[in-house]
């Protein structure tokens, strides 16, 4: 049986790890409450942050049919544990991504505007591994290096995302072109790393390495 609820205290800690990474944009940190939470890791901010009056998204385009079915399944889940109403992509003020979205996916996110850049939803995607720097990773995985500046970076930070193509990156630069208008990202690895990038961070693609080789 999937166990999907979080405690009050854990909820908090996770909230605040989110926080705490948003202030810091690139900067890789761990997830709490991971022992005893049987889901995705990127599922796990989620649980912690949406309620009632919140609606979410799942996103996952792994497999066509068994996406569907799998997206819906955690949909069902996610919805029943914490009460929040799924909704479409362009009606969520939270999405979670089981794999990297499209191109589409991301263009009907919410982005808000300048004068209610708040409706902007948050977006966490699950990746394979995070890690700081410039790193080779798991050859059969797709993997992307980025440049980060901004608020929040100290100078210059790179960092190495796999199971993430460039495509998400550029998708997410003509997202965020309109500051304060955007989204912010949560990145979550499958061992409970998570990063975030900032709506207002700017984004460098610096090299891909494409997996299966």
């Amino acid at each position: 049986m999937i166990h999907l609820s979080l405690t009050q205290v854990q909820s908090h800690e996770v909230f605040r790890s989110m926080l705490d990474s948003l202030s810091r944009p690139g900067t890789i940190s761990h997830l709490t409450a991971l022992e005893s939470v049987d889901v995705p890791r990127c599922i796990i901010p989620i649980l912690a942050i949406v309620d009632v009056e919140t609606r979410f998204a799942v996103v996952d385009n792994t497999q066509s049919t068994q996406a569907i079915s799998s997206s819906h399944n955690w949909s069902a889940l996610i919805g029943s544990a914490t009460g929040a109403p799924p909704a479409s992509l362009a009606e969520s003020s939270w999405v979670v991504a089981l794999s990297e979205p499209t191109r589409d996916n991301m263009e009907d996110l919410p982005r808000g505007s300048a004068l209610a850049p708040e409706r902007g939803c948050g977006l966490v995607v699950g990746c394979a591994s995070l890690s700081e720097g410039f790193d080779q990773g798991d050859a059969t995985q797709e993997s992307t290096s980025i440049a980060l500046t901004g608020p929040g970076v100290d100078g210059q930070k790179i960092v190495t995302i796999s199971g993430i193509s460039n495509y998400f990156f550029e998708s997410l630069c003509d997202l965020n072109g309109s500051f304060p208008a955007g989204v912010d990202v949560w990145m979550v690895d499958q061992s409970g790393q998570i990063l975030a990038l900032s709506r207002s961070t700017q984004i460098s693609i610096l090299a891909q390495q494409h997996g299966g080789q």
